[in-house]
């Protein structure tokens, strides 16, 4: 897929004098890929209107989804009485590429400054994470960051609204006055691009995200 791509489908229902509520579409992706699943839903309808006939919803590709197979998981469709149905149809949507295969390459990371004081007022820090993705583009990355005796955990994260293939994330995070002293460090952390995959920090870049808190 070169662009984001929008398919309709369309489902015939039949319901009880309450009428349908809505239907929902739930579509795996292919074996073996890391992109997310695809859920579409209809409009949500007005009790006793549609007791009969089709319902559509809009399927949305991210670009550069992943090649092969999709499948219908299953169909979902609920109507005013609380009546429920789940139906699984062998349904597929074939992506023919080109597809982002693998999660993006993260470059580095850093925390600065290394050493701060929240003695007199809260401190501050910046996060930056660069990374690179061969199609989709880097949208986002994060960490998970512990203080220093384990019972507070920061999440500190930054996001791109137009994914790069090279890209420099940044974001600042604020350490409360008092704060116990020590060394903060990044207990895990991901980059992920557009079509959700995601990369997690590796050990090396783990150990280069931490800092002191001196008092």
């Amino acid at each position: 897929i070169n662009a984001e791509y929008m398919g309709t489908a369309t489902i015939n229902v039949s319901s009880s004098i309450s009428g349908l509520q809505y239907c929902s579409i739930y579509l795996n992706p292919p074996a073996g890929t890391l992109d997310n699943s695809i859920v579409c839903q209809s409009p949500t309808y007005t009790p006793g209107t549609l007791l009969s006939g089709t319902v559509q919803c809009t399927l949305v590709f991210p670009q550069y989804s992943a090649l092969g197979a999709w499948k219908v998981n299953y169909i979902y469709c609920v109507n005013y009485a609380g009546r429920s149905l789940y139906t699984y149809p062998q349904l597929f949507i074939t992506q023919t590429g080109p597809a982002d295969v693998i999660g993006p390459t993260i470059m580095a990371v850093s925390i600065s400054p290394p050493t701060i004081s929240t003695a007199l007022s809260p401190a501050t820090v910046t996060i930056t994470w660069s990374a690179i993705d061969d199609f989709a583009g880097v949208n986002y990355c994060t960490a998970n960051i512990k203080n220093p005796n384990g019972t507070q955990t920061y999440y500190p994260s930054a996001s791109l609204t137009v994914p790069s293939t090279s890209a420099v994330l940044s974001t600042t995070l604020t350490i409360p006055q008092y704060a116990p002293a020590g060394t903060y460090y990044a207990q895990s952390g991901y980059c992920r691009d557009a079509t959700a995959k995601q990369t997690q920090l590796s050990a090396t870049q783990l150990a280069n995200m931490t800092f002191t808190q001196s008092a």
